[in-house]
């Protein structure tokens, strides 16, 4: 794990949690505060960039680092490893417990995001938890435990958080029609109320500057209208 803290204490502060894709680590998100910093009114952001464990993966048939394995990439949400994402739930939640116990950050001033299988881990949080966080980014991920979802959602106290859903249009790992189905799950089904959704014409599965800088300007809005 690291963390990054914010550099300028004067104001209200905020954190944003971000936890990397199957394979990754938490060094290659951390452009994310470099680029923050280019956004002055993000200077009050603390970051955190989390770590999965190391995993044995089925089609891999090696470990590697993931927040949960994957059984069949042609359809990820056949077979879903529920132990293994709850395990990594629960230790968001941890998280997000400690940076409000002990770094008083308040709860409303915690945004969870995260990039493929910690898009889908953000999105799963934000459906079980029953206090309202300050925001949820997910990128080219998934909502995963759909029936799971069904039988435990809190969603009535999270109805307004705010949630940034980003995608590419070309992702040959988790297909576009997840994004689809995600959006239509959360607004449609779900009745979250807040929800911002990019589409990127020439991204596959990974991350570009046009997102990167929907994100930053979606957390200037965020900040400034919990500031006002």
């Amino acid at each position: 794990m690291i963390r990054i803290p914010s550099i300028d204490d004067s104001k209200p502060q905020y954190t944003l949690i971000f936890l990397h894709g199957l394979g990754d680590s938490s060094d290659g998100w951390t452009f994310l505060s470099e680029r923050a910093r280019e956004f002055k009114v993000l200077d009050n952001f603390n970051f955190i960039f989390l770590d999965s464990p190391v995993l044995k993966l089925t089609l891999q048939k090696s470990k590697a680092k993931a927040w949960y394995d994957f059984k069949n990439l042609s359809d990820i949400l056949v077979d879903e490893d529920k132990m293994n994402i709850l395990i990594s739930l629960n230790y968001l939640i941890t998280i997000i417990n400690d940076e409000n116990l002990e770094k008083n950050i308040p709860l409303n001033n915690i945004i969870v995001g995260g990039f493929s299988q910690g898009c889908a881990l953000s999105l799963l949080l934000v459906n079980l938890i029953n206090y309202q966080l300050g925001g949820i980014i997910g990128l080219s991920g998934y909502l995963p435990l759909y029936n799971y979802i069904l039988e435990n959602q809190n969603k009535a106290d999270n109805l307004n958080t705010p949630i940034f859903l980003g995608h590419g249009i070309r992702d040959k790992v988790i297909d576009f029609k997840q994004y689809e189905r995600t959006q239509k799950i959360l607004i449609d089904e779900f009745g979250f109320n807040n929800v911002k959704c990019r589409k990127y014409d020439n991204l596959g599965h990974s991350c570009n500057d046009d997102e990167i800088v929907d994100i930053f300007k979606w957390l200037v809005e965020l900040s400034n209208r919990e500031e006002n």
